[in-house]
């Protein structure tokens, strides 16, 4: 099975205006991720409850996904946190396809101790900051415990979100060199 563990970090204070910034997460994730945009994980709770298993003894604590109930207890029984995937439209919790349900999904996870926090966003930025600032103010909104993670394979476009909860720069392309990424972790 295919993996990929985020690096993630912090980013400074929010701008004026915008709503305040959830709490620093408890624990750095390291996180086991398997696409994004759609439901790749097992649909079968005793599928996702072996996987859970695995990824926790290969040292992962946070698991990428699109929320069930299900999932999320099974999630606590092995001690690892869920980021919810907000960006899956066949669960319906797409954070501005169906900004609704998204909504009572996140206003409904405020302060659960099992869950890490929110992907809202894993591509290049380019023309989408103005998007993806709203979808920030508006995770930022309906939970304000969580942090939302944003992240990015390209250069272009990261300085839109200076002001992301999480952000995160997962191009593995190192047969580019380091001169082409390790100047844009600052950003």
């Amino acid at each position: 099975m295919v993996f990929l563990a985020l690096a993630m970090c912090l980013i400074g204070a929010a701008a004026g205006g915008e709503p305040a910034r959830p709490p620093k997460p408890a624990e750095f994730a390291n996180v086991f991720s398997f696409g994004y945009g759609s439901d790749e994980m097992p649909k079968d709770d005793a599928r996702f409850d072996a996987l859970l298993a695995r990824i926790k003894a290969a040292g992962f604590n946070t698991i990428h996904c699109t929320y069930t109930g299900n999932r999320l207890a099974l999630c606590r029984k092995h001690g690892v946190k869920m980021m919810v995937d907000l960006l899956a439209a066949d669960t319906g919790h797409h954070v501005y396809k169906t900004v609704e349900i998204a909504k009572a999904l996140c206003e409904s996870l405020r302060g659960n101790p099992d869950l890490w926090g929110y992907n809202i966003w894993n591509d290049e930025f380019g023309k989408t900051g103005l998007g993806r600032l709203r979808d920030l103010a508006n995770v930022r909104t309906w939970d304000p415990t969580h942090p939302a993670y944003c992240g990015t394979y390209r250069t272009h476009g990261m300085g839109h979100l200076t002001s992301a909860d999480v952000f995160g720069y997962y191009d593995f392309h190192w047969r580019r060199g380091p001169e082409a990424h390790f100047p844009h972790l600052m950003a």
